[in-house]
């Protein structure tokens, strides 16, 4: 869909990054944002799907079910698996771990 576009993706994150305090820039560098900005679009490359209906599947399944699951994956066997994995780990080591996986040097 037209949100998950590279470009859409890119200009929200830096729109993003225009409009945050002073402060957060100065604490987290541009080189930082630039490189979580490719992590991102990397990120998405590797766990979205190219399938839409999957996503109205598991929203309407949320909706209209009497017992709802607690979390719903719509998307690709790869991120399915991971968010599975990084589900059971600490949220700071997912952090590191996604942080890791998706890094791009400059």
């Amino acid at each position: 869909t037209p949100l998950t576009k590279e470009d859409a993706t890119i200009k929200y994150i830096t729109k993003t990054w225009e409009q945050a305090p002073e402060e957060v820039k100065a604490f987290y560098s541009e080189d930082y944002f630039l490189r979580h900005a490719k992590n991102i679009v990397k990120f998405l490359n590797y766990s979205i799907s190219d399938k839409p209906q999957q996503v109205v599947d598991c929203l309407e399944e949320a909706v209209m079910a009497l017992h709802p699951k607690y979390s719903y994956d719509p998307g690709t066997v790869y991120s399915r698996f991971s968010f599975w994995i990084l589900r059971k780990l600490p949220k700071q080591f997912a952090d590191y771990v996604l942080n890791e996986e998706f890094s791009i040097s400059l």
